[in-house]
């Protein structure tokens, strides 16, 4: 994946004086040639697939959960990268781990940047060797652990101008795998203005272009998403005139674009998440907009470094600019009814970059991705609880789960808790987070001391799709067995929400 190296006939009209066995022999076939080759393609007739793109195996519930929510089918999993040492080609970092099963299985070989400046130079035949020799390594491996391997995959990013090299490099590969292993390869939307690239085609079963991270933006005021709906249209279009078999390769994560205080792109880094960003105090959100001016469009957030620091390993120098573009169920929704409209009877499927995971909170939420290849619209839903802590009886905690698939506004998140007048002794909240006591003045919430107040109100920043946050209550008296408490928020859509719950103090409870 480049972004990440630094890092388908109208019926025919049945005449009225057929049989009536000719009239329904005809309705028949007929609605088998629309099924065939209907411009669009129904929601759950659309295949689709993951790329796992670390050094580790995916864990086997990541992939279960996978199939069971987004109707996963097919695992395109990264199984080591071919770099270049010294004139010599070699495989470097294999995956480590237990290779999932209950999936169909491609391991995918990618170039490092080493290789990739090489490519102009590197003997098509000793580079096809290489990968072949490594992926029967891993297909020995594979069969020790009971495991199918269906396909081989190479993720190469060649120079357009290379592709007849590219051609020859897929000959050679071809002849020395296994019958009935498929071969395929990742491409690049550029490919697509290339002469060349139908001939390259021929020597796979598939490829799966890439409609995302086509262009970077180098500056800052520069308004580049990692996709956006017009530039899937256009990529889907050329895909589906090439008349050669493809999946759409759709993107699910966040990127972070580093600028300097001019304004020039410093790096790039696409493990990063806006709750982590948003939690750093020395980080000041500056802007926020949509990447366009529809609901269904990624959300681009700016921060700036108010002095030197660092934030999940990325160092900030004073006055830099720190991007993140953030995708959400809407624009994945939007990006996946493009494919199925446009793509023609040449499409294999969707495969989404990449496979969800619990630990990876830069990439959308498996139920946030299956909620938008179902074409379902995205719900926000939060779970609230408040216990007491065992170490310290007059301390509460107020714990907020976003268990639902709508991505929440900035800065729109609140939570009221209605508390005994004068109660409020202590409030400890994650970075980022404010907190303001509220006293009723006449039938409104006015500001007022913690000596009078009767509502507590925390304000969360942001809080993504399987995300949680916690705040610590210092009380003087425990509180009532029941609290009231109302949660307002404004998703990316612009919808407005509130929700109230009665948090049950004596057991810990629930809305």
């Amino acid at each position: 994946m480049a972004i990440l190296r630094s890092v388908q006939f109208p019926t025919s009209r049945i005449f009225r004086f057929l049989s009536l066995a000719t009239i329904a022999a005809t309705v028949s076939l007929a609605g088998s040639i629309f099924s065939l080759t209907s411009s669009e393609w129904k929601v759950e007739g659309v295949p689709i697939a993951f790329w796992a793109w670390r050094n580790e195996a995916p864990r086997q519930r990541d992939v279960t959960d996978a199939v069971d929510k987004a109707r996963a089918r097919t695992l395109f999993l990264r199984a080591g990268q071919i770099d270049w040492q010294d004139g010599e080609i070699k495989r470097i970092r294999p995956v480590h781990g237990h290779l999932p099963t209950g999936i169909e299985l491609h391991l995918v070989y990618n170039a490092t940047r080493a290789l990739l400046t090489k490519l102009d130079q590197a003997d098509e035949n000793v580079l096809a060797t290489t990968i072949v020799k490594a992926f029967n390594q891993d297909i020995e491996r594979a069969r020790r652990e009971r495991v199918h391997i269906a396909g081989l995959q190479l993720d190469i990013d060649m120079p357009t101008r290379l592709l007849g090299r590219y051609k020859k490099l897929l000959a050679a590969t071809r002849k020395s795998l296994e019958p009935g292993i498929q071969l395929s390869i990742t491409g690049l939307p550029a490919w697509m203005e290339s002469s060349e690239l139908k001939a390259t085609l021929k020597e796979v079963n598939f490829w799966i272009p890439q409609f995302y991270g086509s262009e970077l933006p180098e500056r800052l005021d520069q308004m580049v998403p990692i996709s956006s709906t017009d530039d899937i249209t256009h990529f889907v279009k050329q895909a589906r005139d090439l008349d050669e078999n493809f999946y759409a390769g759709l993107a699910a994560y966040s990127w972070s674009t580093l600028y300097s205080a001019s304004g020039s792109l410093i790096s790039l880094r696409g493990d990063l998440d806006l709750a982590t960003i948003a939690a750093d105090s020395n980080l000041e959100l500056v802007d926020q907009r949509r990447f366009g001016t529809t609901s269904t469009n990624e959300w681009r957030y700016t921060f700036r470094a108010r002095t030197d620091g660092v934030t999940g390993g990325l160092i900030m120098r004073s006055g830099e600019h720190l991007v993140i573009d953030v995708p959400n169920s809407n624009s994945l929704q939007a990006a996946a009814k493009v494919v199925r409209e446009l793509a023609g009877k040449r499409l294999k499927g969707i495969c989404i970059f990449r496979l969800p995971s619990p630990d990876d909170p830069a990439t959308l939420s498996v139920e946030q991705v299956g909620t938008a290849l179902n074409d379902q619209e995205p719900a926000p839903r939060f779970n609230v609880r408040i216990t007491r802590q065992r170490s310290s009886p007059g301390t509460w905690i107020l714990e907020l789960a976003n268990v639902g698939t709508a991505s929440v506004q900035a800065q729109t998140l609140n939570i009221d808790l209605q508390l005994t007048p004068g109660s409020i002794e202590t409030v400890r909240s994650p970075s980022g987070t404010s907190v303001q006591t509220l006293c009723t003045d006449n039938d409104h919430l006015a500001p007022c001391s913690e000596l009078r107040a009767s509502v507590l109100r925390i304000r969360i920043p942001f809080l993504e799709p399987g995300q949680l946050t916690t705040t610590s209550i210092g009380l003087k008296a425990d509180p009532p067995t029941t609290i009231p408490a109302a949660l307002t928020l404004k998703t990316n859509a612009d919808q407005t929400y509130e929700f109230t719950y009665q948090l049950v103090t004596d057991d810990g409870l629930t809305p």
